[in-house]
């Protein structure tokens, strides 16, 4: 029996439903007193023929419409509670530079660079972290995978190819989205 006494119940109310209670007490308030005021009235004419709406005191068809319609509105406004969301999204671009920096026999050492560029900045905020995740078509072992690339620690990555063409791909992740650049790629003899 102690738990059922001391138990707490809360609740929020938004703007629109607080000054829907406030203006119903308003309204109701009104309509006791207006209410009030009438049957005083009634008591001093009660052997006058009736008059009003229906046989009813204008007054006290007033109030009570007026609560309805209060009422009404505040059904109708707790019902219709519009959803927001908001999002903001950010451009991702990139580009992917190359050139070759040694030799090795037959083959080239070549640099890859990718810059990510944010909102039409190299590298986005300081703070914005970059994971790139590098492939050249059709070579095997060339797969090569940068974390954590910002403006003071940028993409560099060496892969050893043959003369010939290329299709290097970077897929850049950044706030959990991904994003594929493709360049082709020439190396020659």
């Amino acid at each position: 029996m102690d738990q059922l006494f001391q138990q707490e119940f809360t609740f929020t109310l938004t703007g629109t439903a607080l000054l829907g209670v406030v203006l119903f007490f308003i309204v109701a308030s009104l309509a006791l007193v207006i209410l009030i005021f009438s049957l005083i009235r009634k008591i001093q004419i009660l052997q006058k023929p009736k008059y009003g709406f229906l046989g009813k005191p204008v007054f006290s068809v007033l109030a009570l419409v007026g609560i309805a319609t209060t009422m009404i509105y505040f059904s109708y406004s707790f019902s219709n509670q519009p959803d927001f969301q908001i999002s903001a999204n950010r451009t991702v671009n990139a580009s992917i530079e190359y050139r070759q920096v040694g030799i090795s026999g037959t083959k080239k050492l070549v640099e890859f660079r990718a810059v990510p560029v944010v909102d039409n900045r190299e590298y986005g905020l300081s703070s914005d972290r970059f994971e790139i995740l590098w492939r050249v078509n059709n070579v095997d072992g060339t797969e090569r995978i940068e974390y954590e690339r910002t403006k003071n620690n940028p993409s560099a990555v060496y892969i050893e190819l043959d003369p010939g063409s290329y299709t290097v791909s970077a897929l850049i992740v950044f706030e959990g989205k991904s994003y594929q650049f493709v360049e082709p790629v020439i190396i020659n003899p």
